[in-house]
């Protein structure tokens, strides 16, 4: 009796725990998703967009070779349910009339390299679109042409951050994530985009890693050789941080200091006053 009385303290006791371990784990989850930025990434393969020096052969002919798909739709405000819908595009086998039904998608084949098109995945979304499932409407965010390769939503879904590109810098005929990045902030309850006005051989790159998204600190990659494609192995990085209100760009670290350091690591200098 005594034995069955111990193994049933035990017993308590264990799921004590892991009751207590759930309750703990839920909480942490709930937390990192109220202050949390999210990140939004489809890993399925879509192309980049066809740049303007084919676009234009394309239309003289009234012909296309990609057409829209749209794809899973994204929460950004719990409460108000709202949503983002990325829209994508997927080559065709062959080009087509425009007079040809666009949503029959008849003569669509996922996967396919178009000839030049160099085989990427991640996203290369074409637009978005606003979904406020209350009053059922829709709003379209961007009235020009442009590659989303991410987006991301803070303060409880009120702005996206949203890294894109409008031209093909690398002049490798497509619009995608491997031409230099632009930084677009949307506010989501005015209805306003911006584009953030950042140096021109730079490309966003992304949240900083090891700091809270709240500190709005981001990545810039430098063109150093002004290539139009931002190489990660051999160009350097710089942080800028966000003034949301001004919507500008800040050097996190002075350039004087920056300055500093590198003659420090040329060896111009032994040492900084501080």
């Amino acid at each position: 009796m005594e034995k069955l009385k111990k193994y049933n303290q035990i017993l308590l006791a264990i799921l004590a725990t892991v009751g207590l371990l759930f309750l703990l784990g839920f909480g942490i989850m709930a937390i990192t998703e109220y202050l949390s930025f999210y990140s939004y990434d489809d890993h399925e393969y879509e192309p980049g967009l066809i740049a303007e020096t084919k676009t234009d052969s394309l239309i003289k002919e009234e012909k296309r070779e990609q057409i829209l798909t749209f794809n899973q739709f994204v929460e950004i405000d719990t409460i108000k349910k709202i949503y983002i819908i990325p829209i994508g595009q997927k080559n065709l086998n062959e080009p087509e009339s425009m007079g040809d039904d666009v949503l029959g998608l008849i003569n669509s084949y996922p996967g396919r390299n178009v000839k030049g098109y160099r085989n990427k995945y991640g996203l290369n979304y074409n637009n978005l679109v606003l979904f406020e499932s209350g009053s059922n409407r829709t709003k379209l965010i961007f009235d020009t042409r442009i590659s989303i390769s991410n987006f991301y939503s803070f303060n409880n879904g009120q702005y996206l951050i949203i890294r894109c590109a409008k031209l093909d810098t690398n002049k490798d005929e497509y619009i995608d994530r491997y031409d230099l990045q632009e930084m677009y902030l949307y506010d989501v309850r005015n209805n306003e985009l911006h584009r953030i006005e950042k140096q021109e051989n730079t490309s966003y790159i992304n949240f900083a890693n090891g700091i809270n998204n709240s500190a709005l600190v981001f990545q810039f990659g430098i063109d150093r050789n002004m290539n139009g494609e931002f190489n990660n192995e051999i160009e350097p990085k710089i942080y800028y941080r966000l003034n949301v209100e001004t919507r500008e760009l800040n050097l996190l670290i002075p350039e004087s200091q920056i300055n500093q350091i590198q003659e420090l690591l040329e060896g111009r200098k032994s040492s900084i006053e501080q």
